[in-house]
């Protein structure tokens, strides 16, 4: 898989935008404790747009970011599927990455919400759950355990602001990785 630059799909700029701006008021604000006519300043866009994209329901808002953390940072979309059924898993480090820089509130929203008792916090550990089990199918002979740990260098990875695109490609050539097209064989895994 070539690299490419993070462009979701299916929606456009404003959807983003606000998206984006729901998940920077749920941190700074408090969990629903903040309205449609904050988000519309803060976006800059007209309530009507808000309730075009989303409809009335801040809750729906703020899933609909889960479901960004979870295609993107869970790795369950399409295009990083594709590139581990290729066996290139840098490649999906890096779609994560340009994903964080897109939408830099994502990760400390992950953090704050993804122990919570309630119907987000549940709905980013389903996603996590589909993010370890993609990675036991595609990393031959690894348990639940090790696809939590491979996971959490992945999220250090993708969260890391100094890194370089090359610098990703160096990460996992301390570890043996089965089935990966570029990560060097050694034993410390």
């Amino acid at each position: 898989m070539k690299d490419k630059d993070f462009s979701p799909k299916g929606k456009d700029k404003t959807y983003w935008i606000i998206l984006n701006e729901a998940i920077a008021l749920e941190i700074t604000k408090g969990h629903l404790k903040w309205t449609n006519a904050q988000l519309a300043r803060q976006a800059k866009v007209a309530r009507s747009l808000i309730y075009y994209y989303f409809g009335k329901s801040k809750l729906n808002i703020i899933l609909q970011a889960c479901h960004l953390f979870g295609e993107f940072l869970a790795g369950t979309d399409q295009a990083h599927v594709q590139a581990w059924e290729e066996g290139d898993f840098n490649a999906g480090l890096k779609l994560s990455r340009r994903a964080i820089k897109k939408f830099p509130y994502l990760i400390p929203f992950y953090f704050l919400n993804r122990n919570t008792q309630n119907e987000i916090g549940e709905l980013i550990r389903k996603y996590e759950e589909k993010g370890f089990q993609k990675r036991m199918k595609f990393i031959t002979g690894i348990n639940k355990s090790q696809a939590r740990a491979i996971f959490s260098l992945q999220l250090g990875i993708s969260t890391s602001p100094g890194l370089k695109d090359s610098d990703v490609d160096e990460c996992f050539k301390f570890f043996k990785i089965p089935g990966s097209k570029q990560i060097a064989s050694s034993d410390h895994f």
